[in-house]
């Protein structure tokens, strides 16, 4: 059986050990960026993050390909008066 002295130092060194762990965890995610240009994304947090930001992203893309069309309406609506 092990002395009580070696269990004390095993308990220490394990607490030390998990102390240390907890304090170099990242960040959930890369808040000083901007959303298109983060690229790290940890634990439940990160994964809720990076779910909003792609939301987020497909979101923006929808919009603009609503502005890119309604811009090509006009321009052909245009062609057609000025055809006239």
């Amino acid at each position: 059986m092990h002395s009580p002295l070696f269990l004390k130092r095993i308990l220490i060194c394990f607490s030390l050990l998990l102390s240390a762990c907890s304090v170099t965890q990242p960040l959930a995610y890369q808040s000083e960026r901007t959303i298109e240009k983060r690229d790290q994304y940890n634990g439940i947090k990160g994964m809720i993050q990076q779910q909003k930001d792609q939301v987020y992203l497909i979101d923006k893309q929808v919009v603009s390909r609503k502005i890119s069309k309604k811009i090509d309406a006009a321009v052909m609506y245009h062609k057609e008066i000025s055809k006239k």
